[in-house]
């Protein structure tokens, strides 16, 4: 047995295949979208969501929109260190929301960054 390893090149002339990226089928889409709202309205979360839809649209409606990432303090306890939405992801502004401590975490719509208070 060799110690080394061996990496298949494409021949000369041949075109190398893009990786197929995996679709969500209709069904997974509705699913998801089911249970992420009943997540959301269990009876201990419930009560949270005006808190986190005004959060949304104030983020929303600053001077940054959602181009501008949210600072960590906009954390509140009532919303479970909710701070606002990611905008356009890129592997640059991940980079940025961890080093700030933000962490996206979403089941239904758009990418939403959490602060945790732990």
């Amino acid at each position: 047995m060799s110690d080394q390893l061996s990496v298949h090149a494409p021949a000369l002339g041949q075109k190398r295949r893009a990786p197929k990226i995996p679709s969500e089928t209709l069904s997974d889409a509705a699913s998801r979208i089911a249970l992420g709202t009943a997540y959301a309205l269990k009876p201990g979360r419930i009560g949270q969501l005006p808190h986190l839809w005004g959060r949304i649209a104030a983020h929303a409606l600053g001077p940054g929109g959602f181009d501008e990432l949210p600072e960590p303090h906009w954390a509140n306890d009532r919303a479970d260190g909710f701070c606002g939405l990611l905008g356009t992801p890129s592997a640059e502004r991940l980079i940025e929301c961890y080093r700030r401590g933000l962490f996206p975490y979403s089941h239904v719509g758009p990418q939403k960054l959490w602060c945790p208070p732990q």
